[in-house]
């Protein structure tokens, strides 16, 4: 932290926002993509853990105060906030509530009608029955003009999206109670953040004293006035951009930091919020978030002490790079993100038909193209590889390790030459031709293709090369690979949307697999009204996987970074998974 000869900055606010500024610091971090909003859970953002939407992420986490001080392992509520409570459990009901005395940096209180609208965002709740977004969304994810009838906020997923009745105050005037209506087991992440409820309605209702504003929210969504609610929904879309001049919303925060301006090349200057009122308040007097175009031109500036921390595309060529920095006025920031690399298999069609529908084929197939070497073309590309061993669990749960015995995931590659000759003959297997598709623009993926080509080869099986750039696309054809190097991003999102990937009918699931018994057990996690019951289904789910070789879960992937001398404090924990989600604690030197 700051020596103690820094000049503290004390403002005279009710908030404690300005009590560690230390006078002249600035930090200075490089993203590479230009802030379009300041809204995080914007749904044009598309995947939230893609270095795409990391200028978003940083804003968001800086502009607003999280329900959650974390989400991997567990989720932690931020209980200087806001508290997260289930009241019901049959029916599931959960009481939302923001904590005493919060208030917004234009010192407005932070309230029910704040809740009311995130919940109303979040769940959809009023779009039109049968209203399908993606009928209304372009390309490149924007939206197209909506039907003049449809209630629609464009949020990210969330585990109440469409499963909950109507809203319900709980008396206190800063909390909400929402009964679910189907399962949510990750119903205290179910809201991320709370937005300003009276700048949305002073746009979309032009009511200006910000007290009657709360009111005509809180109002029309309790009595459901699906007319006055377009009306916020259509605002809401408008009020957090930031392109051209900053709308109204992205003016107003109850993070640690409060916009203050955007300049034409799109860097957004953050100045303390003096109305911060929880702890970890800000240390740097002001924060840029500069966009580049490549991460070259981003290293270059930080060399250049133009910015001070930089995030650049996780590839060999800029690990490389800022391995060469390291310790030379530079420090090195890596570690696991959310998202892993996985092999599937194509269970139930493929490029040679039914090839992978025996689990004993899987085996043998895992056996033969040695992951152990798979795993090292990472740690030698990259530094690290922190190796999965579960589906359900990241490295970091501690549910992981555990599980990985419990499931026998070790036996996974145990299969000799005489047992897969004899699982061939069984299972009639005659071709052992195989079509592996990945990504083509990924040099490690390469590497890792012709290694599981030579070892396999030696088994008798012969790999062909199947990689397009758009493998998510081709993944979708159940005619167009046998076995697939894929990054799966949905971990650290949902368990709902990591089951997806398996239930029988998921919309994930590209693979054909298929089991009644898993779908039970998801189903049983997801009902589960207590949590370490909850965790006993999901290590039952981790052992039928396992036990039915859908795959092979291969390790997490890095996230880059770097930081100029001078910042301490820039890193990865587990508290704070993506670099720069605890930048407001980040310590600089004037």
């Amino acid at each position: 932290m700051a020596a103690a000869a820094s000049l503290l900055l004390v403002g005279c606010s009710q908030g404690v926002g300005m009590n560690n500024v230390v006078e002249g610091s600035t930090l200075s971090i490089g993203v590479l993509d230009t802030a379009m909003t300041v809204n995080a859970e914007d749904a044009t953002l598309g995947n939230p853990l893609a270095v795409t939407s990391s200028a978003e992420q940083m804003i968001g986490n800086l502009l607003y105060l999280p329900f959650n001080t974390q989400t991997v392992p567990t989720a932690t509520v931020n209980t200087q906030f806001a508290s997260v409570e289930a009241v019901s459990t049959a029916p599931l009901i959960v009481n939302y509530q923001i904590a005493e005395g919060q208030a917004w940096s234009d010192a407005v209180p932070t309230d029910e009608a704040d809740l009311l609208l995130a919940w109303a965002a979040a769940s959809e709740h009023f779009a039109p029955e049968g209203f399908d977004p993606a009928e209304y969304t372009a390309d490149d994810g924007s939206l197209r003009e909506l039907p003049d009838d449809a209630v629609f906020f464009n949020t990210g997923w969330s585990p109440m999206k469409g499963k909950t009745e109507l809203a319900q105050s709980d008396g206190s005037n800063r909390g909400i109670l929402i009964e679910y209506t189907e399962p949510a087991l990750e119903w205290r992440e179910s809201l991320k953040q709370v937005l300003p409820a009276h700048v949305v309605a002073e746009t979309a209702l032009g009511i200006s004293d910000p007290m009657v504003a709360k009111h005509a929210v809180a109002e029309a969504i309790l009595t459901e006035d699906t007319a006055t609610i377009r009306k916020l929904a259509d605002a809401y879309r408008e009020a957090f951009l930031l392109e051209g001049s900053p709308a109204a919303g992205a003016m107003v925060s109850n993070g640690q930091y409060l916009l203050d301006s955007i300049d034409p090349a799109g860097v957004v200057t953050l100045k303390p919020n003096k109305e911060f009122r929880t702890q970890n308040s800000a240390f740097a007097e002001t924060v840029r978030i500069v966009p580049f175009e490549s991460s070259d031109a981003m290293l270059e500036a930080l060399r250049n002490k133009q910015i001070n921390v930089a995030m650049p595309e996780p590839t060999v060529a800029n690990y490389d790079a800022i391995q060469g920095m390291d310790r030379r006025g530079f420090s090195a920031i890596s570690g696991p993100q959310e998202s892993f690399l996985r092999l599937d298999f194509n269970i139930g069609a493929g490029k040679h038909e039914y090839l992978f529908a025996n689990s004993g084929v899987r085996k043998a197939f895992l056996s033969a193209v040695k992951i152990s070497d798979v795993l090292a073309v990472q740690t030698n590309a990259m530094g690290v590889a922190e190796a999965r061993s579960s589906w359900v669990f990241p490295s970091s749960h501690p549910e992981s390790q555990p599980t990985a015995e419990a499931t026998g995931f070790a036996n996974l590659t145990g299969i000799d030459e005489d047992q897969a000759n004899k699982i061939f003959s069984e299972a009639g297997v005659k071709s052992r031709d195989v079509c592996v598709l990945f990504d083509a623009r990924s040099d490690v993926q390469k590497q890792q293709f012709e290694l599981m080509k030579t070892s396999s080869s030696e088994l008798g099986w012969t790999l062909e090369d199947c990689s397009v750039d758009d493998w998510r696309a081709a993944l979708k054809d159940p005619t167009a690979w046998d076995v697939a190097i894929t990054v799966d991003d949905t971990s650290g999102q949902s368990f709902d949307l990591l089951a997806e990937r398996f239930l029988t009918d998921g919309t994930l699931n590209y693979s054909g697999y298929s089991s009644p018994e898993l779908d039970e057990l998801v189903a049983t996690a997801k009902t589960a009204a207590d949590q370490y019951d909850a965790l006993n289904a999901m290590v039952e789910i981790d052992k039928r996987l396992v036990g039915d070789a859908v795959g092979y879960p291969l390790y997490q992937l890095t996230a880059l970074g770097v930081s100029a001398d001078g910042v301490e404090g820039a890193s990865m924990t587990a508290d704070a998974p993506y670099i720069g989600q605890d930048a407001y604690g980040w310590d600089v030197k004037p």
